[in-house]
């Protein structure tokens, strides 16, 4: 058997739902240039950091000659976000994947160095300055689909997306094929215009993007927009037909837990305030802080009139941030206008 193929039974045995193999040749630049100069990364000045390095694996491991790409699916049929009540993204319920990816990933490179000892690795998620959704496509995970998602038959795109790059000259899988064909549904279905052209989103317009890393104030033009959701966004990928038959993830760690999955209003604020990281350990909600968790609760309230509404933002009229006070404010004039009509 072909290191190749001990590599690809070993991350299958790890948990991976799909791997592939691609030759670490430079990213041509010019669509993340394009991106960045038409501003979509809104203020996330981080994706603005080093460009360079996203598109070269030998800016990350010095010698690196291939990648290995994985993807670790996180579909749960058992969990299904509330009709009504605050929404959190579905990648959020369970264990942080910034966790989870790494472990896994690891224990692969440990296997690659077994048997090729001396060999050199690099672990990447999307923390690190990488462009997941090209070698994955490159190596046949699946390709981009309109809403910039990977998806892959089979799958769909409930998963997370991983690389390994090593030092090692490896053998190339075939890069995979766009099967979105003439499908918009994302498009069509995005509530704010955020998929801009296919394959292009604006962060500017993105529900994810002002939920999640946004810091600070929300503009008053966007509180209104954000229909559910307190963290993330899915209904691109909610709408995508490659996901109706996704299978449920074997993911002992992307389980639901209870708090995050029952999403009330009253169980979310009382523990955030009570400890925002011991309420939620391990968590991908971490990203937003107390104060963001809270500012977006606090916007989803003032949608909802009603007495216990009013009670509820009244318990964060002295909260000790700052930015969490002024949405309160906000928030609690809204509830008043909607008592004046």
């Amino acid at each position: 058997m072909s290191l190749e193929d001990r590599i690809r039974d070993e991350a299958l045995r790890l948990g991976f739902a799909a791997v592939g193999i691609t030759a670490a040749r430079p990213i041509e630049t010019s669509f993340l240039h394009d991106w960045l100069r038409s501003g979509h990364q809104a203020d996330m000045q981080f994706m603005e950091r080093d460009p360079e390095r996203r598109v070269d694996p030998e800016a990350l491991l010095p010698g690196a000659r291939s990648v290995i790409s994985v993807a670790l699916d996180y579909h749960r049929p058992d969990h299904t976000p509330p009709a009504s009540g605050p929404k959190i993204s579905r990648y959020a319920v369970g264990r942080d994947y910034h966790l989870e990816l790494p472990e896994r990933l690891n224990r692969l490179l440990a296997m690659i160095q077994r048997e090729r000892p001396g060999a050199r690795g690099f672990v990447a998620v999307d923390a690190q300055p990488t462009c997941d959704k090209i070698w994955a496509q490159r190596a046949g995970v699946g390709w981009i689909g309109k809403h910039s998602n990977v998806l892959r038959q089979g799958l769909g795109s409930w998963f997370f997306l991983g690389e390994l790059i090593v030092d090692l000259e490896l053998a190339e899988d075939a890069p995979a094929v766009d099967h979105c064909g003439t499908c918009t549904a994302c498009i069509d279905a995005c509530p704010t215009g955020a998929i801009v052209a296919d394959r292009v989103v604006d962060a500017r317009r993105c529900i994810s993007y002002w939920t999640i890393e946004r810091r600070g104030e929300i503009p008053e033009a966007w509180r209104n927009r954000l229909d559910d959701w307190i963290f993330g966004c899915d209904v691109c990928q909610e709408v995508c037909p490659w996901n109706r038959e996704a299978p449920s993830s074997a993911v002992a760690g992307f389980a639901p837990r209870e708090l995050i999955a029952r999403s009330r209003p009253e169980e979310l604020m009382a523990a955030a305030q009570q400890n925002f990281k011991r309420s939620f350990p391990e968590s991908a909600l971490e990203r937003t802080r107390r104060g963001g968790f809270l500012r977006n609760l606090t916007l989803w309230l003032a949608r909802q009139p009603g007495p216990k509404t009013r009670a509820l933002l009244e318990q964060l009229v002295t909260d000790r941030d700052a930015n969490v006070r002024h949405h309160v404010q906000w928030a609690l004039r809204e509830l008043e206008k909607e008592t004046e009509t």
